[in-house]
């Protein structure tokens, strides 16, 4: 769990980020610190254009069906997007950004669980809005993206959702695990294949890897779906890269 302080920080770090662009300063913030916060988050829009560049995607914005743009949510009082990806801190992200939007009382981020963060509706989404309009959004609001090292999140996916014995675990193992087991392992035991419960991370990235038609209902999971699947960063200049 985040301690309260990394909370703070991370709170701090995305107001110095909205406020690179504007008139306003944060005096709680060092100006060495503000500069090294802008160079690092060009550094990292340098990268995605570069890797862009290198491997353009084979779509445009509008070839795009609404539902791939589900995971950008939208703050409309701070003009922000936030393209959300699970498995990088994205419930906590979701929290912050309740407290900033005033859809929370409470300024203490853990007071907010993760069934209310996640809640269908708190913020609209990308996908709901008419294309003028997202034309404009996309031009006119910052846009943020928190990235994680793919081979950790994935290995944090796995763990979540396919080990331990909490109700989400449970869910995908029966839901996921189970069809695993059935097809990438040789001579299951029947508790296996009846609760899910032991899929290994060699057959969990079989799964992946192998990408079988009968598998892509669930393959195609926002938990281990690629960054570039959910929020598109080859077709939408993120200005806000952590």
């Amino acid at each position: 769990m985040w301690k309260m302080g990394v909370l703070k920080v991370e709170i701090v770090l995305l107001l110095n980020l909205l406020l690179v662009s504007g008139d306003v300063t944060n005096n709680d913030v060092s100006e060495h610190s503000l500069e090294l916060t802008q160079s690092l988050n060009l550094a990292r829009q340098e990268l995605i254009q570069e890797t862009c560049r290198r491997f353009p995607p084979r779509y445009g914005l509008d070839q795009l069906p609404p539902s791939q743009l589900e995971h950008i949510l939208i703050d409309e009082e701070h003009k922000l997007l936030y393209c959300y990806v699970p498995k990088v801190a994205c419930t906590n992200w979701k929290r912050i950004l309740m407290i900033l939007a005033g859809k929370w009382n409470d300024t203490d981020v853990l007071s907010i669980t993760a069934s209310i963060a996640h809640t269908p509706g708190m913020f609209r989404n990308l996908s709901t809005v008419s294309r003028p309009e997202r034309d404009y959004m996309l031009e006119n609001y910052h846009k943020m993206v928190i990235a994680r090292n793919p081979f950790e999140r994935l290995l944090s996916a796995y763990r979540n959702k396919l080990e331990g014995d909490t109700p989400s675990a449970k869910y995908f193992q029966d839901r996921v695990g189970r069809r695993i087991i059935k097809a990438y392992r040789e001579n299951p035991s029947n508790e296996s294949l009846e609760f899910g419960h032991d899929v290994t991370f060699k057959e969990f990235a079989l799964f992946l890897t192998n990408r079988s038609e009968e598998m892509a209902d669930v393959v195609n999971n926002e938990h281990w779906q690629p960054i570039t699947n959910l929020c598109h960063p080859c077709l939408i200049k993120y200005t806000l890269v952590g």
